[in-house]
């Protein structure tokens, strides 16, 4: 069941927002949390991807605030340690899919230094998602 609309005042369960670049955006409406999932190629990553982390701000342009839409770009606003709030806009949304209980990503623990660590430090290898 594709969705070409998600209200995240409404919606509950685990969600995939995709785009057409490899990353995926792993929503869980029940404890508002964000999973970012670098795709295979390794590019765009950052700092907290893989982890679930606290979200808290969902604004999709020109649709607005907590409304997920296809052919919309959404800013996903987290914050992953307090006073730590950082951002990602992904590129417009291609697809909004559920994401059953036996397919949520278990995510990995975040690393204390995390913020201060270049992306080419980290294990990516452990976050990306499976090809298969």
């Amino acid at each position: 069941m594709t969705l070409t609309e998600l209200n995240l005042e409404d919606a509950h369960g685990v969600w995939a927002v995709r785009s057409d670049a490899d990353v995926v955006y792993v929503v869980d409406t029940e404890r508002q949390l964000l999973l970012r999932q670098p795709g295979p190629t390794g590019r765009s990553i950052g700092g907290w991807d893989g982890c679930w982390v606290p979200l808290t701000r969902v604004v999709s342009e020109p649709t607005g605030e907590g409304l997920l839409t296809v052919g919309a770009r959404t800013r996903w606003t987290v914050d992953p340690e307090p006073g730590e709030a950082r951002s990602w806009t992904q590129r417009a949304c291609t697809s909004i899919d559920p994401v059953s209980a036996d397919a949520v990503p278990a995510g990995r623990t975040p690393d204390p230094d995390e913020r201060w660590r270049s992306p080419s430090d980290l294990k990516w290898d452990a976050v990306r998602a499976d090809d298969d």
